[in-house]
Formats: C-alpha cells, structure tokens, sequence
C-alpha cells in the first residue's frame, strides 16, 4: 500500500469565476434639424466577489463600473465626449497567485510520511484604471 498526499477542492468555487455578473448597455439618439444627430451610450458592469486561486483562499472585492458616451454625428464625421470609470472604482479588477517551487521532505522512504513542505508563493494584482475622460473626433474619408 502506497501512501499518498491527497487534497479535496470539492465545493470551492471556481477561480476567476464570479457567482454573479451582469453587464447592461444602452444607446439613446436623436436628430436636430439641420441633419446631425446627437447620442448617449452607457455601459454597466458588475461582478461579485471572486477568488483568485482553486484553494479559494485570496478573494477580489466585488465591482461596479460604468463608462459613458455622449456626441453628435453628421455624414462622414463625430464628435465624442467620454468618461471610462464614472464612479471612479478603485477596486482591484484582476489578480492572480504562483507557486514557484514546491517540495518535500521525508522523515523515511518506508513510511512516507513528510516532516517538512515548502512552498514559496505570492500573488499579483493589476491595478485599476483611474477615471479617465476625453474628447474624440473622426472623419470618414
């Protein structure tokens, strides 16, 4: 009989993956008189807690963001104003954990039992995008 390590992850969530989320859009437009039209577009995302790992032990914050468009448009050009992250959230959107060795020592073959384990592991997280705004133009030619 051969003794071995073995580890259960049954009824740990699936890392990355949020139990909820949802993403709505919308785009309103109209017409002024002289032939430009004008328009609104937003976009909202959520996504509930999540972890980042299969042993479900680093959980990311639950997260709300929001960007909006408004412009007017006439034939062949736009103009846009926009603001990505309305709300400013600073909530930390994507992270992920490495194990860069793993090894361990026994106290004898026979009885396989290990006396000592090592391993070094860390974790990186990106940092959000900050409240961004601007103004685009384009021209079709």
């Amino acid at each position: 009989m051969q003794n071995r390590c073995e580890i259960s992850y049954s009824g740990n969530r699936l890392e990355g993956a949020p139990k909820h989320s949802l993403v709505l859009g919308g785009e309103l437009r109209g017409g002024f008189a002289n032939g430009m039209d004008w328009f609104v577009d937003a976009d909202l995302r959520y996504q509930s807690s999540r972890f980042t790992s299969f042993e479900n032990t680093l959980e990311m914050d639950a997260y709300t963001l929001a960007d909006l468009r408004l412009g007017v448009r006439r034939d062949k050009w736009s103009v846009t104003a926009f603001v990505n992250n309305v709300f400013d959230d600073d909530t930390m959107k994507a992270s992920a954990v490495f194990i860069q060795n793993w090894s361990l020592a026994y106290l004898r073959d026979t009885g396989r039992t290990p006396i000592a384990s090592q391993a070094p592991s860390g974790a990186r997280a990106l940092l959000p995008d900050k409240r961004s705004f601007g103004i685009r133009a384009s021209i079709d030619f």
